[in-house]
């Protein structure tokens, strides 16, 4: 059986992202959902959630993500 993938409220991708060095509020990863800017699941009360393998993808250093 697959385990369910791990979701995270805009509070706790913000202290993910801290624990990684990356500062934000939680009104810009809002922006990032609405905007298309990562992915996120829309709740019918309005609440976004995020699927934790994309918030540590934003949390790598811009190496590990392959730029030049």
């Amino acid at each position: 059986m697959t385990q369910p993938t791990p979701l995270l409220t805009p509070s706790q991708v913000v202290e993910r992202l801290a624990a990684a060095g990356v500062v934000v509020v939680e009104e810009t990863v809002r922006d990032w959902a609405r905007t298309g800017k990562i992915a996120a699941a829309r709740l019918p009360s309005g609440r976004y959630l995020f699927r934790v393998e994309d918030i540590d993808a934003i949390a790598q250093p811009v190496e590990a993500r392959g730029a030049a």
